[in-house]
């Protein structure tokens, strides 16, 4: 019973070192979705069909108490890149973004955050 409440304080106090120390902190943090648009197109040229856009909207957070600048997000929305640059975040705030628009070919195509780059 002794070796299992040293076994246990162990790998709690091992779980603690890694929370506190070893683990990288979050320093931005960004939430986005996929905004999809479809051109209009004639009913009148039947050889010619609409074509989609997509880009990613959301919000990003600087979760530091540092000034955190030149912040790029990258989207890959249907196998393209999607980015859009921030200049500067204050400690603690949130701003909205937009990324650029790429053509893509289906209504639901594949999208996930690819990278976040900044200077702190």
């Amino acid at each position: 019973m002794k070796k299992l409440f040293i076994f246990l304080v162990v790998l709690v106090a091992a779980y603690l070192v890694y929370d506190n120390f070893v683990k990288e902190k979050e320093v931005i943090h960004v939430e986005g979705s996929l905004v999809r648009v479809q051109e209009s197109a004639s009913l009148e040229a039947p050889g010619v069909s609409a074509r989609n856009y997509g880009h990613a909207e959301g919000t990003t957070k600087n979760m530091t108490d540092k000034v955190v600048k030149n912040i790029v997000i990258n989207y890959m929305i249907d196998r393209q890149i999607s980015s859009t640059t921030i200049a500067q975040l204050n400690p603690n705030e949130e701003v909205r973004f937009k990324t650029n628009q790429v053509m893509i070919r289906v209504m639901e195509p594949p999208f996930y955050l690819e990278s976040v780059k900044f200077e702190e």
